[in-house]
């Protein structure tokens, strides 16, 4: 995945080519994404919470919905990204003590348009009347970023046991799209 990703940098930095700052610039914010890993990828894209007592103690009843907003940090350096969380109960068990709750979490399309609008005034910035025509910053305003996913919590008796974790990038820039999905589980088990 890495590997194409790599190429498509190369594909767009190759299109400011006859500017090299700003085809430096492009690959410099491009990489950023790239080269995200690990907890630096949880304060990225994510917001920070304690996987294990997310839902623990909130409060929700059967049918009840909470909605949260949460900023995280900008991968380009800009303003802080805006998340919208929804979480809801949606099933419980009262003899067996089982519970599940559904959080789902997404991006904020105007944070995340500002943040392109950024990039675009830092290239403009950088650039030249060769690099940034009319149809380059056009191209630009039409660029699609998504950033979402959905966190199944499974409780026994209150205690988080399993955690499933999905998430979605998708950026299409420049007529290129790429999707990135990640899944994860966590599940805990109770040792005597």
């Amino acid at each position: 995945i890495k590997t194409s990703m790599r190429g498509v940098i190369d594909k767009i930095a190759a299109k400011f080519d006859s500017n090299p700052k700003a085809a430096a610039f492009m690959r410099q914010i491009m990489q950023g994404l790239l080269d995200v890993e690990g907890r630096d990828a949880a304060t990225t894209y994510l917001e920070e919470l304690s996987p294990l007592a997310a839902v623990q103690n909130i409060g929700l009843k059967p049918g009840d919905v909470r909605r949260d907003d949460e900023t995280n940090p900008n991968p380009f350096g800009g303003k802080a990204f805006k998340t919208n969380l929804t979480t809801r109960l949606d099933s419980y068990d009262d003899k067996t003590g089982k519970a599940r709750f559904l959080r789902k979490r997404e991006f904020d399309k105007d944070s995340l348009r500002e943040a392109i609008a950024d990039i675009v005034r830092k290239l403009a910035a950088i650039g030249d009347n060769k690099t940034i025509t009319p149809e380059m910053m056009e191209m630009m305003k039409k660029v699609n970023f998504s950033i979402e996913g959905e966190t199944v919590y499974d409780l026994d008796n209150g205690m988080t046991v399993r955690i499933d974790d999905r998430d979605f990038m998708t950026a299409s820039v420049m007529g290129t799209t790429f999707t990135k999905q990640q899944k994860k589980t966590v599940a805990v088990t109770r040792q005597n």
